[in-house]
């Protein structure tokens, strides 16, 4: 006769491998955040340079040749080993820079401050001093590893103030833009908070929500504005909301903190630039697949819409093979911005150079509109500076400079006739001296 299982010792074995599969699963998934944790605090230690190293050498790196302005000048590197965080796709390091008194300063996607001296290109090797900061004590450490997008988003020094902008968690999991600002003029720079969202955009585990889309780019107004871009962090919709203040380019007062909208239907603003001759903002903005963007803000006086996610000439990434209907019912990207109310851009690309900052020379009695690319691939990103002839305040294509690098930030030093650039490839300083 056959060994019959009862129905109570049926039920016992089904709930004792219930009981110990949930035991076994639980064991491993702290067995996976451990490990997690462990790469992380492997990774802070690695990125992290120790203060008491007191400075960081930067050493000749590379020299290229280039044709600017129909004449031979040389974009000249210099080189560290130590600044490797990155949150571009592509990259090996992401640093933003800017200029006071003469000095360069630099800081890194993950809070490292440095300086030194222009008079330093003329060395085949420098050294950059490390500023003291309380950064560590303000930015998320261990989200800031665990989700590269994460940290620092640009810098902007005026008025002897500087400024950080950053991607702040203002909530658990929910996230927007927060600006700090401290003294310059300070051997260890205590930052507190300048302007911080009182809104912000939750972590989903859909299409609605990347780190990416920040925008963050500072630049100066007048003696008591500055210009800030925030992105839409993919909720694309608040680009078209009149009170949200995503999807924006933004004017704050630096004494009142009270905001002022200037445009809108923006997705991820990367270059702000103000030409005060014409009193026009010149913008540049990632789009999606295709469509990024150079845009002009003619009218300080209204809020300009620029149309996304309406009207965009790229597509939602995937297209055409990806079932992106759902999206496109939200955010339909119409081709034509005009045709639905909205102002066209001065400047598209289709396919995406991955464009980035953007500058403004004056040389030779003529303006040039520099901006640069970051090329996240071989398909769409060639790592270039495309060049503008700006004429009664029209761009004309001018020219393309292959360089070979992802460039994250530029500036132009107009009284030495230098472009200062972050390469992110190599993780070095690029110098171009126009001897003209």
């Amino acid at each position: 006769m056959k060994n019959k299982i009862t129905l109570p010792i049926l039920l016992l074995i089904i709930v004792s491998l219930f009981f110990f599969g949930a035991q076994y699963s639980q064991k491993k998934k702290e067995k996976i955040s451990y490990l997690q944790n462990k790469i992380i605090d492997l990774e802070i230690e690695k990125n992290n340079v120790p203060e008491q190293l007191g400075n960081l050498p930067f050493y000749f790196f590379n020299k290229k040749e280039i044709n600017f302005l129909d004449q031979k000048f040389f974009l000249t590197s210099y080189k560290t080993d130590f600044l490797n965080f990155t949150k571009g796709l592509g990259g090996s390091g992401s640093s933003y820079i800017d200029i006071f008194d003469d000095n360069l300063y630099l800081v890194t996607a993950n809070g490292i401050i440095t300086t030194t001296s222009i008079n330093s290109f003329n060395n085949k090797k420098f050294e950059m001093n490390i500023v003291k900061n309380n950064l560590k004590e303000i930015l998320n450490q261990r989200l800031m590893f665990k989700d590269f997008a994460y940290g620092i988003k640009d810098i902007l020094i005026s008025s002897n103030k500087i400024y950080l902008s950053f991607t702040d968690e203002i909530k658990k999991d929910c996230f927007n833009l927060s600006i700090l600002e401290a003294d310059i003029f300070q051997k260890n720079i205590e930052f507190s908070y300048f302007f911080k969202a009182d809104t912000c955009i939750k972590r989903d585990i859909d299409d609605l929500f990347s780190l990416h889309h920040a925008g963050g780019k500072l630049i100066n107004f007048d003696n008591n504005n500055i210009v800030f871009s925030i992105g839409e962090f993919r909720s694309r919709g608040l680009a078209q909301d009149p009170y949200s203040i995503n999807g924006k380019i933004l004017k704050i007062n630096k004494n009142s903190k009270k905001i002022k909208i200037l445009s809108m239907g923006h997705r991820n603003v990367q270059g702000l630039f103000f030409d005060k001759e014409s009193n026009f903002i010149y913008a540049s903005e990632h789009g999606p697949q295709g469509g990024d963007e150079i845009n002009i803000i003619k009218d300080l006086t209204k809020i300009v819409n620029f149309g996304w996610p309406i009207s965009s000439y790229g597509e939602h990434y995937g297209y055409p093979t990806k079932d992106n209907s759902k999206i496109y019912k939200l955010a339909p990207l119409k081709k034509s911005h005009k045709a639905h109310g909205f102002t066209e851009p001065t400047i598209y690309y289709n396919p995406s150079i991955g464009i980035s900052e953007l500058i403004i020379l004056k040389i030779l009695n003529e303006k040039i509109l520099i901006t640069s690319a970051l090329g996240y691939d071989t398909s769409e990103g060639d790592m270039s500076l495309h060049l503008f002839k700006l004429n009664n305040n029209k761009l004309s294509k001018y020219k393309v400079i292959p360089l070979e690098e992802r460039v994250r930030d530029l500036i132009y030093l107009a009284e030495k006739k230098i472009i200062v650039l972050f390469l992110e490839s190599s993780v070095s300083i690029g110098i171009i001296k126009l001897k003209l």
